[in-house]
């Protein structure tokens, strides 16, 4: 799947994160993320977020929604706003069970809070019309595999100007520590899965922002970001 940028395009109330890229309001704010990337909303928070999100995108001409991942606080809201918009639901193949049962599959089986906060926090899930894979090409971002925390989780990343919508590393340890070392104020590694893309950690720009770091050791020999651009300590170092 390939769509195209179509001009500057501001939703109400949102932060410029960069060149036709804004981050909706939400709360908490900046935990839970959704974006409007050209003519796509990214992701849609809780289903507590419908109106809001709807509100913010109000008069826009969005032509999908597309979601980083399946779980239930990144599309959340996703059943609702594409009804209302009548928009075109995508993500990763590996996470289309997931996003059209509403995170339901399993369920089950999952400790009694995690049910809890599914009831409390999921949509009914939605059909999925598209599947996206790696090198196709949305609204002049490039979309990136990075599985690891979901099985179909996505990235997108913009050469011409290094804007990533995710942060992946090849060595979560060794970027953890050039954080620290640069006074960078970082959560311990979190170990989902053994397999490669299961390590995490988090921390905070000096923007407030919070960012959530996996490492995919495979990306050491297909690194999303070029070796002669600004790495992750230059960028700290800011």
């Amino acid at each position: 799947m390939n769509t195209q940028t179509y001009g500057q395009v501001e939703p109400h109330g949102a932060e410029r994160v960069a060149d036709g890229l804004w981050r909706l309001s939400g709360r908490p704010k900046n935990k839970v993320n959704a974006y409007v990337m050209g003519d796509v909303l990214v992701d849609s928070a809780t289903r507590h977020a419908t109106k809001r999100i709807l509100r913010q995108v109000k008069g826009l001409p969005l032509r999908s929604h597309v979601l980083t991942h399946g779980h239930m606080d990144h599309m959340g809201a996703a059943h609702e706003v594409c009804e209302a918009l009548d928009l075109p639901l995508i993500c990763g193949e590996a996470d289309v069970l997931a996003v059209e049962s509403g995170a339901r599959l399993g369920l089950e089986n999952r400790p009694l809070p995690v049910r809890i906060e599914h009831r409390l926090i999921a949509d009914p899930g939605h059909p999925v019309t598209d599947t996206l894979k790696e090198g196709d090409r949305v609204a002049g971002f490039s979309v990136l595999e990075v599985p690891g925390h979901a099985p179909g989780h996505l990235a997108f990343w913009r050469e011409e100007d290094r804007v990533l919508l995710q942060l992946v590393v090849p060595d979560a340890t060794a970027a953890r520590q050039e954080l620290l070392d640069r006074g960078v104020e970082v959560s311990e590694l979190t170990v989902i899965t053994d397999a490669d893309g299961g390590t995490f950690f988090g921390f905070q720009d000096p923007d407030g922002n919070s960012w959530a770091v996996q490492e995919i050791k495979a990306r050491a020999h297909k690194p999303l970001i070029p070796k002669d651009h600004v790495g992750l300590s230059e960028w700290a170092g800011r």
